[in-house]
Formats: C-alpha cells, structure tokens, sequence
C-alpha cells in the first residue's frame, strides 16, 4: 500500500514538473515572438528616406534640421512632436509631415512667397505678395527680381516697405505681369525713385518702360519680343511710347 501511494506521488510530481516544463518552453517561444514582433516594429518605424519638397528658399538639409527628423530616426516619436512653431523661420508658412509607407517620411513646406528684393543700404529686403517685407538677406536668391533706385528711410519687417503707396501697387502688379506674359525680369529700377520713369532688366536687355502706366500693354508687347530674341543679346528695349525700338 504504501508503495503504491509513493507511486502516486511520483507521478503527480512529474505530471507538474511537466506541466511547468510546457509552461517555461511555451512562456521563452511567447518572448521570442514578442522580441521579435517588436524587432520587426521599430524597423519599419525607422526612418530610412527622407523626401523633402515646396522648399525655395531653404535647402532640404536646412529643412531636416529645422524640422528635427533624420534618418533612423522613429516615426511614431517624429509624430507625436511634430508640432512645432516655425515663426522664427520668416520664410516658412507651414509644414506638413506625411509618413509614405515603409521607412518613408515626406516633408511638405509652404514658403512664403517672395517677389522681390529692394536693395536697402547693404542687403536686400525680401518683400511677399502682399507687399510686406518678411525678412533681411545678405544675397538673394536667382529668379527673385532685384528693385534699385528707391530710397527707403527705415524697413521694419512685418511691415511694409517705406515708399509711397503707388510705387508698392506697381512693384506688385509687375509681379503678376511678368508672369502673365512671361517676362523673366531680373531688376527692376526707379531712376528717379518714382514713377516718372521705369526700367527693366532681363539679364543684359534693358527695357525702357518710361511711366508707370499701361502696363499692361507694354509688358505684353515686352513679353512678345523677348520670345523672338537670343537669351545671351544685349540691348535696349524702348516701349515708352505704343511703338518698339530696339
């Protein structure tokens, strides 16, 4: 009898000792999956390519770094802190960071647009569509139009430039004419620093406006007779009057 309830014990404990084996062997397989589910996690959450556009005037390395998302970097941290004041950025209007599947984060930016430079002493003041000066340059950036000739008393940024109301309407209207007729100007002059008279420039072609009037017309006729001209000529182009000289 007495065997037989050692017997009994026996088995009893090897049935738990096996059942705590199944247990230990099934608890490290869970681990593993786990660890390795996890492995899989952060590799597709890390950052391997980084597409930056609508950046002008700031390269796509500046943006990386004005943004804080590099590479391996992880996109559920990148997410949770993208949410970032850029008003000490004066060209930045937004950012928008989109996750592109696997491993790809695109950085979308809206700049403030520039529409031209006013020299002002020695740099360059970048002024915006709406006619509001956005910040100070030491060189501007190729395609902006340069405005000479115009004297300015101060320049406050956020504020509009100190000319008179209807110099600041041309300098804008010429922006939306030079793209409705194609007319890639380089400078813009006030010889007199006013609108009595009126150059342009397009690379090495003066273009003799006279007054600021009929602009219209005489940035078509402008447009118009760029199109049939070598870009590397050099010349005049008088449209003060209905007529061209050149």
């Amino acid at each position: 009898m007495r065997d037989k309830v050692v017997a009994m014990k026996k088995r009893k404990k090897e049935k738990q000792e096996g059942h705590s084996g199944r247990f230990l062997i099934g608890l490290i397989i869970v681990t593993i999956l786990l660890v390795a589910m996890l492995y899989i996690l952060l590799e597709l959450a890390s950052i391997k390519d980084i597409v930056v556009s609508g950046n002008f005037q700031y390269s796509k390395e500046e943006i990386i770094e004005i943004v804080q998302v590099k590479k391996n970097s992880n996109i559920i941290e990148v997410f949770f802190n993208k949410e970032k004041d850029y008003s000490k950025y004066p060209y930045i209007k937004e950012v928008e960071i989109q996750y592109n599947g696997y491993n790809k984060v695109h950085i979308i930016v809206t700049e403030k647009e520039v529409i031209n430079y006013i020299k002002y002493q020695d740099q360059f003041l970048a002024l915006d569509k709406n006619g509001y000066i956005i910040a100070y340059q030491k060189k501007q950036k190729a395609g902006i139009p340069i405005v000479e000739g115009l004297y300015l008393r101060s320049a406050v940024i956020g504020d509009k430039p100190d000319i008179k109301a209807e110099v600041l309407m041309t300098l804008l209207e010429l922006h939306h004419l030079k793209s409705k007729y194609q007319v890639p100007i380089t400078h813009i002059e006030f010889p007199s620093n006013d609108l009595k008279a009126l150059n342009l420039y397009v690379n090495n072609i003066k273009i003799e406006l006279g007054e600021a009037t009929q602009l219209d017309m005489k940035m078509r006729n402008a447009g118009d007779v760029m199109k049939k001209l070598p870009s590397d000529l050099s010349g005049t182009l008088n449209l003060e009057q209905d007529g061209q000289q050149f």
